[in-house]
């Protein structure tokens, strides 16, 4: 089931048989969460996130690969930090429930936060290999 689906039934529910689904908020916020965060991933790798490209555009072509293997860094650590803070939030939160779902624990809410920055992690030591390939005259 996905997000516009819950959200029309709740809509529906709620206005036209005027008996609302009390569970649909927590869902719909429990599916977007994980949307957002495995496809940040996704956006990374085809370069389809917000980014700020003119700098890149104005350097010299030789330098392009300093500033993506710069860029694959920083973002490798903010990936990793959250990993490394997100995995024991994730297995604290385990003994949280949702109020209205009680079979649904905050762990597998926060679980897409490590596992959605360990996927943009990987994709950044993919890029970090390849500028560095490009700047040692290897073929990337």
């Amino acid at each position: 089931m996905n997000i516009s689906a819950v959200l029309f039934l709740a809509v529906f529910f709620r206005y036209v048989l005027t008996s609302p689904i009390v569970w649909a908020e927590e869902i719909t916020g429990f599916l977007l969460v994980w949307m957002v965060l495995l496809s940040a991933p996704v956006g990374y790798r085809t370069r389809e996130h917000v980014a700020i490209d003119f700098l890149p555009q104005k350097m010299p072509p030789k330098f392009q690969p300093i500033l993506r293997l710069i860029h694959a860094l920083v973002v490798l650590t903010v990936a990793a930090i959250t990993v490394a803070y997100g995995v024991p939030h994730t297995v604290k939160s385990m003994n949280q429930i949702f109020p209205i779902l009680e079979w649904i624990r905050y762990g597998y809410l926060y679980v897409a936060l490590p596992i959605g920055y360990f996927l943009v992690g990987l994709y950044c030591l993919e890029d970090i290999l390849q500028a560095v390939k490009t700047l040692t005259g290897k073929k990337a």
